[in-house]
């Protein structure tokens, strides 16, 4: 509960989301040979605040 109650702090959540993860991302060294399909959902995605 201690990363929990550090990960709502830092990011200023609101009581009612309880943060279970951080990811990191990013892209390996290597070049990928085909591209990936897009699964991004602008939707779902939050800068700075919730």
């Amino acid at each position: 509960m201690d990363r929990v109650e550090k990960q709502a702090a830092l990011f200023n959540l609101p009581e009612t989301i309880v943060p279970h993860s951080v990811l990191a991302l990013g892209y390996p060294a290597e070049e990928n040979k085909e591209p990936r399909e897009s699964r991004y959902e602008e939707n779902r995605v939050h800068f700075e605040k919730w």
